[in-house]
């Protein structure tokens, strides 16, 4: 993903950009400026989990407010309302808005209705899938795609202890080593195969289902990650 934000750095300054989980780990973030953070996983809000995550979660919030200092709408479940209203009180150029997720989906134009009410939303399994819909519930017309490779099938490996580990290579990271590391839950405990594989095919399902969404409304949604395991939307260049 560094490539195509070099790449595409000069347009994107000009553009309304979200950004997801720990980007702001990255350096990009101060240089980029995004206008939108939108946030979907319980690693920062939820104090039930384990410290390990809560501390990672708590690591990204405190630097987005000591160092953003335009103006940022942060989109959340409505789970995390209170976490975050209370986190970024003192920060009046930090907005947060969050959305009601209960899943609404029975395969019909129904579905439309209900999200564009704000009484549901389409089942919200990867972060980048809210990304989607809060931008086309915005009224974007037109949403570009960069660093969606969602390659993760590549990446899989099962060690000796039978673990499922991922190769952890993520962009934001300046360090490149790349590490093998088991796939924890959240709530303790390391994924098993087959549990992986059912989050990633709701995870793709999702593009699927916002795809159809977009054109329900005219949105225009382009890929523009090269090689990424996204199939639901039209491919693009930068």
């Amino acid at each position: 993903m560094r490539t195509e934000l070099n790449l595409a750095a000069e347009g994107i300054r000009n553009e309304a950009v979200f950004v997801v989980n720990f980007f702001a780990l990255s350096s990009e973030y101060q240089e980029i400026r995004p206008r939108y953070y939108v946030f979907a996983d319980p690693t920062f809000w939820d104090t039930s989990i384990s410290h390990e995550f809560q501390d990672r979660g708590t690591s990204v919030l405190e630097l987005i407010k000591n160092t953003t200092d335009w103006e940022l709408d942060i989109i959340i479940p409505y789970a995390a309302a209170k976490r975050f209203v209370a986190f970024f009180k003192d920060k009046p150029n930090i907005h947060v808005y969050y959305f009601n997720l209960s899943t609404f989906d029975t395969d019909t134009r129904l579905d439309y209705s209900v999200y564009e009410s704000g009484y549901g939303a389409p089942h919200i399994q990867n972060v980048l899938v809210l990304a989607v819909f809060a931008s086309i519930l915005a009224g974007f017309k037109e949403v570009n795609l960069l660093g969606a490779a969602h390659s993760w099938l590549e990446e899989l490996r099962v060690n000796a202890e039978n673990e499922v580990c991922l190769l952890d290579k993520h962009f934001y990271d300046d360090n490149q080593d790349v590490k093998l590391l088991p796939w924890k839950k959240i709530a303790g405990g390391i994924y098993k195969m087959h549990e992986i594989l059912i989050d990633l095919s709701r995870t793709f399902l999702g593009y699927h289902k916002m795809q159809n969404f977009a054109l329900h409304k005219g949105v225009k949604i382009y890929n523009c990650t090269e090689g990424s395991y996204i199939d639901a939307f039209p491919r693009k260049k930068l």
